[in-house]
């Protein structure tokens, strides 16, 4: 499905069809009712996240050395991508500091890390 951005002249007039007197006179408990009929509504979080359900990630979790990671392996660039199957542009771009992995790669890139002889055996047998 497309993404649709409204530009300024929609919303504009989206601002002026709502009738916000009405909208400030809801109660919570219809505003509650309206939002579980809405099939493309949000769950309500709420309590979840009083009792701790979530935890908090830090955002430069992702964050990983690939310049050493693959110092360590004692391989270039390209052979490094090769290897373990990944994009030798990327491998550039990450060591570079133009883009920097996913989460998911990085994870990956860490798995790299501790096992690389692992990973290559199982990426081999597949």
């Amino acid at each position: 499905m497309p993404i649709v951005r409204p530009n300024k002249n929609d919303l504009a007039k989206a601002r002026r069809k709502t009738d916000w007197r009405r909208l400030d006179k809801l109660s919570d408990k219809a505003i509650k009712r309206a939002v579980a009929g809405d099939p493309d509504a949000a769950p309500d979080m709420s309590r979840a996240l009083r009792r701790g359900a979530f935890r908090r990630v830090d955002p430069r979790s992702a964050e990983v050395d690939v310049v050493a990671i693959r110092a360590r392996t004692g391989l270039s660039q390209r052979a490094f991508a090769e290897r373990f199957g990944l994009d030798p542009r990327a491998v550039q771009d990450w060591e570079q500091g133009r883009r920097k992995p996913t989460r998911s790669v990085a994870s990956y890139l860490r798995v790299i890390d501790k096992a690389p002889d692992v990973v290559a055996k199982a990426l081999e047998e597949a």
